[in-house]
C-alpha cells in the first residue's frame, strides 16, 4: 500500500516538473514577443520624431496663414538638402520638395469654400476656427521640431524620441484646447460682417455691419455672440467640446506623418516608412544588443540558470565572431555625402504690403466689428456713419 503511494507521489511530481517546466517556456515565449513589440514600437515612434524633425528643417509645413494652402499666394521656400543618418562628417540627404507637399485636402477645400459667392458668414466662422488650430498645430511644429534637430544630435533623438513624442503629444492636447476657446471666441466677429459683392460670380468681400446703419443685423450678431458663448460653456460642462480640437490636432499629425521626400536624390518618392526602414538598418546594432540582453535575462527568470548560462555563451560566440553571424555589425549600404549645415530653409512672406499699419489680431478684429472702427481714423468713421443716417432721415 505505501509502494503504491509513493509511486503515485512521484508521477505527481513528475507531472508537476512538466508542466511547470511548459509554464516557464510559455511565460519565456510571450515575454520575448511582447520586447519585441515594444522594440518595434519604441524605434518606430523614434523614426516619426526624427522624420517631424527633418520636416521642420525643411520649412515647408502650412506655418504662414497669409500663405496657400489658406490663401491664394504661393510661398518660395528655399531647397536644402538635409542631413540624415550622419558619421565621420558624412550624411546621407533628404529633400522635401515643397511642391510634392503643397497640397492639403482639407485647408484646400476650407480656402475653395471662402471664396465662393455663396459662402455664408456661420460657414466662415467655424471654418477659421478650424484654420487657426490647424495652423497653431503646423506652426508650433515646425519651430519646435527645428529646435529639437538643431540642439540634439541624431543619435540622442532616436534615443529619447518616444519620451520627446509622449511629452509633446500630451502638452499638445493641452495647447489645443485652450487655444480652441480662445478662437471659438476671438473668431465671432464673423457675426457683424456682410456681403458687399453683389455679383454671383465674383469672389465674396465681407465689409463690418454698422451699428447705426444696420441696427438689426448688428443686434443679431449681438444675439450669436451671447448663443455661442452659451454654447461652448455647455459643451466643455459636457465635455463635448475637447473631441473638436483633438479631431483637429490628430489631423495636423497624421499629414506631417504623410509628408513625401526624396531620400539620397532617388527618382522615387519617399516617406516615413521608408525612414523607419534605414533607421532599423542604421541602428541595428543597439537594436540586436537590448534584445539579446532582454533574452538572457528572461533566460535566467523563466527557463532557470543552465538556459540562462547557455543564452550567455551563445551571444557571447555570435558578438566575437566564433558563430559568423552579422547581426552585431554595423550596415554601411547608402550613399553619404558631406554633411552641410543644420539651419531651417527660409520662406518668403505672402503678407501684402499695407499702408494701414500692421494687420489687426483675431480680438481687435471683433472689437472693430462689433463697433465697425476702422484701424485707423476711428472718429471720422464714427461721424461719417452718423452723416449718412442725418441723410436719410432728412430726405
Amino acid at each position: 500500500m505505501s509502494d503504491t503511494t509513493t509511486d503515485t507521489s512521484s508521477i505527481d511530481d513528475k507531472k508537476t516538473t512538466n508542466n511547470t517546466s511548459t509554464l516557464n517556456i510559455k511565460g519565456f515565449v510571450v515575454s520575448m514577443v511582447m520586447v519585441v513589440i515594444c522594440i518595434l514600437a519604441y524605434f518606430f515612434s523614434a523614426s516619426a520624431v526624427l522624420y517631424m524633425c527633418k520636416i521642420g528643417q525643411s520649412n515647408v509645413l502650412p506655418s504662414d496663414i497669409q500663405c496657400a494652402p489658406y490663401e491664394t499666394a504661393v510661398p518660395t521656400v528655399e531647397p536644402k538638402s538635409i542631413n540624415i543618418f550622419g558619421e565621420g562628417g558624412k550624411s546621407s540627404k533628404l529633400e522635401f520638395p515643397y511642391e510634392m507637399n503643397s497640397k492639403n485636402k482639407l485647408l484646400d477645400w476650407f480656402r475653395e469654400y471662402k471664396q465662393k459667392p455663396n459662402s455664408h458668414f456661420l460657414a466662415n466662422y467655424f471654418i477659421t476656427i478650424a484654420e487657426s488650430v490647424l495652423h497653431f498645430n503646423y506652426s508650433s511644429a515646425n519651430s519646435i521640431f527645428q529646435s529639437i534637430n538643431e540642439t540634439l544630435s541624431e543619435s540622442a533623438i532616436v534615443g529619447t524620441g518616444p519620451f520627446l513624442f509622449l511629452f509633446l503629444y500630451a502638452f499638445g492636447m493641452i495647447a489645443n484646447n485652450v487655444y480652441f476657446i480662445y478662437i471659438w471666441f476671438s473668431s465671432m466677429y464673423w457675426f457683424f460682417r456682410t456681403k458687399s459683392t453683389t455679383h454671383e460670380e465674383e469672389e465674396p468681400k465681407w465689409e463690418n455691419v454698422s451699428m447705426f446703419l444696420n441696427p438689426i443685423n448688428w443686434s443679431i450678431g449681438v444675439g450669436l455672440v451671447c448663443l455661442f458663448s452659451c454654447i461652448i460653456i455647455l459643451v466643455l460642462i459636457l465635455g463635448i467640446g475637447l473631441s473638436v480640437p483633438a479631431i483637429l490636432f490628430h489631423n495636423a499629425l497624421i499629414s506631417i506623418l504623410c509628408y513625401k521626400s526624396v531620400f539620397n536624390k532617388q527618382p522615387t518618392p519617399t516617406g516615413l516608412m521608408t525612414i523607419v526602414k534605414e533607421v532599423f538598418v542604421q541602428y541595428k546594432v543597439s537594436i540586436v544588443v537590448v534584445l539579446s540582453i532582454c533574452m538572457i535575462l528572461l533566460s535566467f527568470s523563466n527557463l532557470g540558470t543552465i538556459p540562462g548560462i547557455c543564452s550567455l555563451v551563445m551571444t557571447m560566440f555570435i558578438y566575437h565572431g566564433t558563430i559568423h553571424m552579422n547581426v552585431f555589425q554595423k550596415t554601411n549600404d547608402i550613399v553619404k555625402t558631406p554633411m552641410t549645415d543644420y539651419k531651417q530653409a527660409t520662406k518668403s512672406s505672402c503678407l501684402k504690403p499695407t499702408t494701414k499699419g500692421a494687420p489687426m489680431s483675431l480680438f481687435k478684429q471683433l472689437i472693430n466689428a462689433i463697433f465697425n472702427i476702422k484701424q485707423q481714423g476711428g472718429g471720422n468713421e464714427l461721424t461719417h456713419q452718423i452723416k449718412q443716417i442725418h441723410k436719410q432721415y432728412s430726405l
